[in-house]
């Protein structure tokens, strides 16, 4: 089983995510967005997550140091 990861998004909700899906994490100046590597058939953007949580955080629960 790949390895879930608990974050916060903006409007409060907690989210788990399997870190298997993620392929990008950005930062700036309005916060922190994970990018997963899915898509949706016929999308025009990308599913992605606005977090509360810092760029750090989000690497420490990801990669654990």
């Amino acid at each position: 089983m790949a390895k879930m990861i608990e974050v916060t998004a903006c409007d409060g909700k907690k989210w788990l995510i399997n870190t298997a899906w993620i392929e990008m994490i950005s930062e700036d100046d309005s916060g922190t967005t994970i990018y997963f590597a899915f898509v949706i058939p016929n999308a025009e953007e990308q599913d992605y997550i606005r977090t509360k949580e810092s760029y750090e955080e989000i690497k420490m629960k990801v990669w654990g140091c």
